[in-house]
This record gives C-alpha cells, structure tokens and sequence, in this order.
C-alpha cells in the first residue's frame, strides 16, 4: 500500500489513544510522510515572448518551466497551477522577476485558489519599460484536497509580460 499524507485532524483522530491498539504499521508510515513535508512548487526561467496581459483584468501567469520534485501535491507547469492532494493549512511562497512592454505600469500579483482571489497580493510599480524589476509574496491559506492554487497579474495598461525567473512553492504547515 502507498504512503499517504493524511490531514492534521485526521492524525489527531488516529492518535488520540491507542488502548485498542489499533494503529497499524501503515498509519504510522502515513504519519511519517506528513510529519517529513508536504510540499511542491515549479520554477520558470525565461519564458521567451511576453504574455499579453490587459488593463485591469487578472491574467494567470503562464510559461512554468518544470515542476519541482513534491510529496502530496500536484505542481502542474503545463497548466500553470499547483493542486493539494491533502486537506491542511499550507504557506505560499512567490518571488518574481520580469519586465513590462510598457513604462509607469502598476501591477499587482496575487494567489488565487480555484479562480477566487486570496488576501495574498502584492503591489509593484514597474517605472521602466523593459526594466526587470523583482518582487515577492508570501502567506498561509487553508485549502482542500483537489484545490487548485495559481498565480496572476493585474496591471493598470495593457502590457507584455515578460517573465524572467520566479519560484512558485506551497508547504503544509499544519
């Protein structure tokens, strides 16, 4: 049988006691996979031509290069998300670098979870065209198994997005 990361809560149901001696050599393998990391992420290096991205409106940042290696989550480059396998509380973590088409465009990235924006956002102005510029997010947010988790771009003009490097990475911490 597979090793699988198991939810918090129901690990503490597992080992609330064990009178009845009823946790098995599998549980205790799951409980191992979930204590040592469930984490992924994908990276992009260069994407190539810009990503066209519109005035005002959240366009998911596409081009990931490769997935990292990852336990209990989904990294998915060539859809540009990450899907949790495990119920849990898991930290994001972001960091960007790119260019505009455009000078004096404000844009503002943000996590979204299943296409709802999340309270991870980040703002940055980008004051010269082709100018790479460099930036970052990171928070905690509860998620579902099955969950799909991506990163998008808001800027205030259309522009081509030129993504240089980024790091894309989720850890359940709880």
């Amino acid at each position: 049988m597979a090793d699988t990361a198991r939810s918090v809560s129901d690990l503490q149901a597992l080992f609330a006691d064990n009178i009845t001696g009823n946790i098995s050599p599998q549980d205790l393998r799951d409980f191992l996979v979930t204590s040592l990391g469930v984490s992924g992420g994908m990276y992009m290096n260069y994407n190539g031509a810009g990503q066209a991205m519109n005035t005002n409106t959240y366009t998911v940042v596409d081009n990931w290069t490769a997935n990292f290696p990852s336990a209990s989550i989904s990294p998915d480059a060539a859809n540009s998300q990450i899907v949790v396998d495990v119920n849990g509380t898991y930290s994001i973590s972001v960091t960007m670098s790119g260019a505009s088409s455009v000078q004096n465009v404000n844009t503002e990235t943000s996590i979204f979870v299943d296409g709802v924006e999340t309270v991870i956002t980040q703002e940055r102005k980008i004051g010269t065209a082709n100018d790479i510029g460099a930036w970052g997010l990171l928070g905690t947010v509860s998620l579902n198994a099955g969950q799909a988790v991506d990163v998008r771009i808001r800027p205030d003009k259309n522009i081509s997005f030129l993504g240089s490097h980024a790091q894309f990475n989720m850890k359940m911490v709880r």
